[in-house]
């Protein structure tokens, strides 16, 4: 009977360490970091490094490592030279393909290039007058997700991307340009 029990044990154990091991083929994910300035963000409004969010951060993988990303994210950036509270921000709500490059068992690089919407907006207080301009635009962004399933469904999240669009806030070059180096945790999907 104790064999019974033991080998029985073994099975279960056997059982739930092979699902804790099982390939998820997406994540879905939140993560937050330092965003470097580049084009008109920089230039006009002499912005210093920001702050990024990635509100949802997503990626699937339909075949053999080929799926689809999304990204929902805002950045803002404060004026260093003009008045204290001016401020540059920005919002995207993007969409594109992603290749899944396995490193390890629990490692994956994700690879992804996206197209889509782009709120940008620039406002400044001088003495007593404030002032805002917005804009709407298509804008693109390329980089990467390395993730780590630390679990079976939570994994860390490491991301990197260069994100350009025009916008009509700047009225020299028009196009505001930002590297965002963020980390997060994601949920794994099946």
């Amino acid at each position: 009977m104790k064999m019974f029990l033991s080998i029985l044990a073994l099975l279960v154990a056997l059982k739930s360490l092979s699902q804790t091991m099982e390939d998820k083929k997406g994540y879905i994910g939140i993560t937050l970091g330092p965003a470097f300035p580049l084009a008109d963000i920089k230039d006009k409004g002499d912005g210093g490094t920001g702050l990024n969010l990635n509100l949802v951060n997503f990626g699937y993988t339909f075949g053999k490592n080929i799926g689809i990303s999304a990204l929902w994210s805002g950045g803002a950036h404060l004026s260093k030279s003009l008045q204290e509270d001016a401020i540059s921000s920005y919002g995207t709500l993007l969409i594109g393909p992603l290749y899944r490059i396995p490193i390890t068992e629990k490692s994956h690089l994700h690879v992804k290039a996206m197209i889509g919407s782009v709120y940008s907006a620039f406002e400044y207080k001088i003495e007593d007058f404030r002032a805002e301009a917005q804009s709407w635009s298509i804008g693109y962004s390329f980089g990467a997700v390395y993730t780590y399933s630390f679990s079976k469904n939570w994994c860390l999240m490491l991301n990197t991307d260069y994100l350009s669009a025009k916008s009509s806030v700047y009225v020299d070059n028009g196009k505001i340009a930002a590297i965002n180096v963020n980390a997060g945790v994601g949920f794994r999907l099946k």
